[in-house]
């Protein structure tokens, strides 16, 4: 069902992750290790309203199928 909701974002001048909202730390086994920074909590989100199907259809161009596909065109 198609939905508005407020979303939280990384604050753009963080000065440890430079607005992109995860750190990268090098492992012991050399590979890194992908942490959220301070600045940003992704599962923060609030529901406004749910958006009837024909307005989200009409203005928004939601559609129920899918948007890509991986069957080739032939």
């Amino acid at each position: 069902m198609p939905a508005v909701e407020l979303t939280d974002t990384p604050r753009p001048g963080c000065p440890h992750c430079h607005g992109t909202g995860a750190v990268e730390q090098d492992s012991a086994a050399g590979v890194p290790i992908t942490a959220y920074c301070d600045c940003w909590r992704p599962e923060r989100a609030w529901l406004l309203a749910y958006v009837p199907r024909w307005i989200a259809r009409r203005w928004l161009g939601w559609t129920d199928r899918p948007y890509f596909t991986d069957a080739p065109p032939f």
